[in-house]
């Protein structure tokens, strides 16, 4: 595998167009591995709690604990 230095030093041997391609490349391929994070954290419940606070202020509960008293009545 090439070293990070490696990488910097080629990125900076291209030209101004092609530095435009590898940049869109590059916000592709992470988006995409971020999209992958969250999809995971999602199916895994790990954001249940900030969906139950957007719904806590949306309803004017103000906390996520009496969101959860708001729910279980």
């Amino acid at each position: 595998m090439t070293s990070i230095q490696d990488i910097e030093a080629a990125v900076e041997q291209l030209a101004p167009e092609q530095r435009a391609q590898f940049r869109a490349w590059f916000a592709a391929f992470d988006s995409q591995e971020w999209d992958q994070q969250m999809e995971q954290d999602l199916d895994a419940g790990r954001l249940d709690w900030l969906a139950d606070e957007a719904m806590a202020d949306l309803v004017g509960i103000g906390t996520h604990a009496q969101y959860d008293q708001l729910l279980t009545k």
